[in-house]
């Protein structure tokens, strides 16, 4: 603005016309009066004015000075809160965290419990079992036998029947003990026996027990073990047999595995 106060002071301070020509030759002595004169009140405004903006830019100052405080404040406001809000999520985790411990604790105690209550009540059962599967067999001489007259089975299809007995296939201690099952057997029928020599031709064992049969009692031209086909034994006609195991007869079980 002052500027151009200036540019009109100047061009004022110049006649114009075809009357008169103002050349100036000292334009700072000429034109500096009548420029000051010119320019005076608005450089008095200006001064008035700049009184009252200093005021105005120090409140704006103090105003955004203020805003900043305030944006301080809540700032440090909402820090806190954070913070008492973590605290507060690690105290409650480690109190949930406690109890979860607590509650896991006590459950598989109960469980540990429940397992024991359970495994007495299946060594009962089994006892149950055991006595109910007893209840089959017959005590002949010093041991318990079951004779199944009904159902034919292959050898070890037999020898699985007697296993969900609790027992084997049989084999004999002695012949008193041969002879005195053999008035509980049908008139011509065939039972399958325990004795085998499926692991080793001509060497006759105990399935219950693994070991040497202790009683033999042949019938005439037996054992053939026809091609090492004929490995397991069958009882009939109160003498003992070697057969195919895959045959179908009825079977004598032991309840023990003691030979």
């Amino acid at each position: 603005m002052v500027y151009f106060l200036l540019i009109w002071c100047l061009d004022n301070a110049v006649p114009h016309g075809n009357k008169s020509l103002c050349l100036l030759q000292d334009p700072p002595s000429q034109c500096g009066p009548f420029c000051l004169t010119a320019l005076k009140p608005m450089m008095d405004h200006i001064a008035i004015h700049q009184q009252e903006w200093s005021p105005c830019d120090a409140a704006k100052v103090n105003e955004t000075q203020s805003k900043l405080d305030r944006i301080g404040e809540q700032q440090a406001s909402v820090t806190e809160t954070l913070s008492k809000l973590e605290t507060s999520i690690q105290v409650n985790n480690t109190a949930w965290k406690k109890d979860f411990e607590s509650r896991l604790e006590n459950f598989q105690s109960q469980q540990n419990k429940l397992e024991s209550q359970i495994a007495l009540i299946l060594e009962d059962l089994s006892r149950i079992s055991k006595k109910l599967t007893l209840m089959k067999f017959k005590l002949i001489g010093t041991t318990y036998f079951y004779i199944e007259d009904s159902i034919e089975q292959s050898w070890i299809s037999a020898e699985r029947s007697c296993g969900e007995m609790g027992g084997h296939l049989a084999s004999f201690q002695n012949e008193e003990e041969f002879d005195a099952i053999q008035g509980m057997l049908g008139y011509n029928r065939w039972y399958w026996v325990g004795i085998n020599d499926r692991d080793r031709s001509g060497q006759y064992v105990s399935v219950a027990s693994g070991r040497q049969a202790p009683y033999l009692e042949w019938g005439y031209g037996d054992p053939d073990d026809r091609d090492h086909s004929h490995n397991c034994v069958l009882i009939g006609r109160r003498k003992m047999w070697d057969s195919g195991c895959n045959d179908k007869n009825l079977f004598i079980c032991q309840a023990d595995d003691k030979f």
